[in-house]
C-alpha cells in the first residue's frame, strides 16, 4: 500500500512540475515620487511583494519636498540612466535573446504591458526625452514579440509625453504560462545576465 502512496506522491509532483502556471509578474515606479513596487503572483496568490516607499526624511515642508524632487528627477538624470540601460542592453542582448527565445519554445505569454510616461518642464526636453525613450522601449517590445508566443492585440506598448505635466512613471506587467521546471531553468539564465550587469556597474 504505501508503494502505491508513494507513487501518486511522485505522480503528483511530476505533473506539478511540469503542469503550465499563469505567472503574473508586474513592476511600477515612479521617479518623481521615489516609489516603486514589484510583484510576481501564481494563480492570482502573491509570491513575491516588495514594495518601497519614501524614507520618513522625506516628510518635510512642501516646498522642501517640491524643490527635492525636481532637483532629483532632472532631463540630464533620465538621458544619462537611457544611456545605462541601452549599454546594459548592449552587453546583455546574447543573453536576453537566449531567454527569450527558450521562453518562446516552452512558454506562452499574454497581456504584456509597459507603458511610460515622461514629461518636463521643458517642452522641448520633453520631446527629445520621450523620442529616445521610445527607441528603447519598443526595441525591447520588437525582442518581446518577435521570440514570444503573443499575439500582437495581447501586447500594449505606449510611450506618453506630457509638456505640462512633469512626470517619470513606469508600469510593466506581463503574465506567463510557465512550469515549475521552466521557471528554475529561465532564473539560472537570468543569473547569467544579472552577474554582467554587475560587472558594468563596478566598471
Amino acid at each position: 500500500m504505501w508503494i502505491w502512496i508513494c507513487a501518486l506522491i511522485i505522480c503528483a509532483l511530476t505533473i506539478l512540475i511540469f503542469k503550465r502556471m499563469p505567472i503574473e509578474i508586474i513592476y511600477a515606479a515612479s521617479a518623481k515620487h521615489k516609489k516603486q513596487a514589484f510583484r510576481v503572483k501564481v494563480y492570482s496568490i502573491n509570491i513575491i511583494r516588495d514594495k518601497s516607499k519614501k524614507s520618513t526624511k522625506a516628510k518635510r515642508k512642501k516646498k522642501d519636498k517640491k524643490s527635492k524632487e525636481k532637483k532629483d528627477f532632472s532631463f540630464e538624470k533620465f538621458m544619462k540612466w537611457l544611456s545605462w540601460v541601452k549599454d546594459i542592453y548592449k552587453v546583455t542582448k546574447d543573453c536576453l535573446t537566449e531567454v527569450f527565445q527558450y521562453l518562446g519554445k516552452k512558454a506562452q505569454c499574454r497581456n504584456f504591458t509597459v507603458h511610460l510616461d515622461i514629461g518636463f518642464e521643458s517642452a522641448a526636453d520633453t520631446g527629445i526625452a520621450a523620442g529616445a525613450a521610445y527607441g528603447s522601449v519598443y526595441g525591447a517590445a520588437s525582442l518581446v514579440y518577435n521570440n514570444l508566443d503573443i499575439k500582437k492585440e495581447e501586447l500594449d506598448i505606449r510611450v506618453t509625453p506630457h509638456f505640462d505635466n512633469p512626470c517619470g512613471d513606469l508600469y510593466v506587467k506581463g503574465i506567463f504560462y510557465l512550469s515549475i521546471a521552466h521557471i528554475i531553468r529561465v532564473v539560472l539564465m537570468l543569473l547569467k545576465v544579472n552577474k554582467k550587469i554587475k560587472q558594468i556597474i563596478k566598471q
